[in-house]
């Protein structure tokens, strides 16, 4: 007879519509996940109670393992005559679900950002305890490698007061076979401080009115100020 079958998945994921039956010496487990991240897929595994549920059972098929993807009707055949032999009971199981991440950004870089400013960058997925790569890209060719650093979620690249400018950059993160790009940016000059503040001069002009006769009486200059911007 065959018991009731748990679902066991992370807060966002949902196991639903579980159903389980017999096909011959074969059990068929089908069920629909969903609920993660795009990209996100899901190790997989199918335990039974003719162990406790100590370890899952071994000759299983299907959706069921490493890099399962999300969806509707997810099949699992297990060849339970195989591994149970002539076992006599009842039977209940466990579906386990663990969510891989796919390696992606979780900000994004404004589209021009300057010289001597930091670009923050944030992430989430990769492979777990393994160094992520980063590379600066332009026109999708790599022109710098930027570092390798932890796998921490978050990284700040200080832009360099000699790099190069121009249009078409993006920055890249690779984590064992996967690799995930930005959006494309451009790197600007930074703004001289001496152009941010420039000073005011003052200019005095005096200018004396044309004589409305042939008289020698003395002419009184008006004075006229201006500013001009050096």
């Amino acid at each position: 007879m065959l018991g009731l079958l748990l679902p066991l998945a992370g807060v966002c994921q949902k196991i639903e519509n579980l159903e389980v039956v017999t096909a011959g010496n074969k059990i068929i487990v089908t069920y629909n996940i969903s609920g993660g991240f795009t990209g996100d897929t899901y190790d997989i595994l199918l335990y039974a109670s003719h162990n406790n549920f100590r370890s899952p059972v071994q000759y299983v098929s299907g959706d069921v393992g490493k890099s399962v993807t999300e969806g509707r009707r997810k099949k699992i055949e297990w060849d339970a005559k195989t591994e149970l032999g002539n076992y006599v009971g009842d039977i209940s199981f466990e579906l386990q679900a663990s969510v891989m991440p796919a390696l992606a950004f979780q900000n994004k870089i404004v589209s021009k950002v300057k010289r001597g400013k930091e670009v923050e960058l944030t992430w989430r997925g990769g492979v777990a305890n393994q160094d992520v790569k980063i590379e600066l890209l332009k026109s999708g060719t790599i022109v710098e490698m930027l570092g390798v650093v932890s796998n921490s979620g978050s990284w700040s690249w200080a832009i360099p007061a000699n790099q190069s400018v121009g249009k078409n950059f993006q920055l890249r993160l690779v984590s064992g076979g996967e690799s995930v790009v930005t959006e494309s940016f451009s790197i600007r000059h930074k703004i001289p401080t001496a152009m941010k503040a420039a000073p005011i001069a003052l200019l005095a002009v005096f200018v004396l009115p044309a004589a409305s006769s042939a008289s020698d009486a003395p002419r009184t200059p008006t004075k006229v100020t201006s500013a001009t911007l050096n």
